[in-house]
């Protein structure tokens, strides 16, 4: 091809097309990349790197999903050395509100509310061992879903961040 002129060809270009369609395809690849850095972290619930994080005080540790989704089963893990007769756990009334409990493992043997607490009961076990209660629930809001829970008056607490 000859030049038409110094340095051009004869060919059709639109300077200001070409600006835009560059910015589109930046502004994409970087949306790819935020994307792509949040599933990792495990903000679409399932996994990732901060999937499961843990939280302890006095006799309790609690196991537990960082994130979670919307309407999709999760699991609390509370593990504590129970005191004879009848270990139990109180929960505070903010967890259970926000949440649909599925099923509880071990079940409890009685279930009650007291002011803004909820109380689990178990039944004895030998003193001395350490005790794991799995809770199953879904979460019926988005956002952060926030609890404590203790038994003999120390615990720690949690927030779970639910997404859609």
């Amino acid at each position: 091809m000859a030049a038409s002129q110094e340095g051009r060809f004869e060919v059709g270009e639109d300077a200001e097309f070409q600006r835009l369609a560059w910015r589109f395809q930046n502004v994409g690849f970087v949306l790819l990349l935020l994307f792509l850095a949040a599933g990792m972290l495990g903000i679409f619930g399932g996994g990732g790197i901060f999937a499961r994080t843990t939280a302890s005080a006095g006799e309790i540790t609690i196991d537990y999903d960082r994130f979670a989704r919307f309407s999709t089963s999760s699991e609390l893990e509370v593990t504590f050395l129970p005191q004879a007769p009848s270990p139990h756990l109180i929960f505070d009334r903010r967890f259970f509100d926000g949440v649909d409990i599925e099923k509880i493992l071990p079940a409890p043997l009685a279930m009650s509310e007291e002011g803004s607490n909820v109380h689990l009961i178990f039944s004895s076990v030998d003193d001395g061992f350490p005790m794991t209660v799995k809770i199953f629930y879904k979460p019926h809001h988005f956002g952060p879903l926030h609890g404590h829970v203790k038994t003999n008056g120390a615990g720690p607490s949690f927030t779970q961040f639910i997404s859609p």
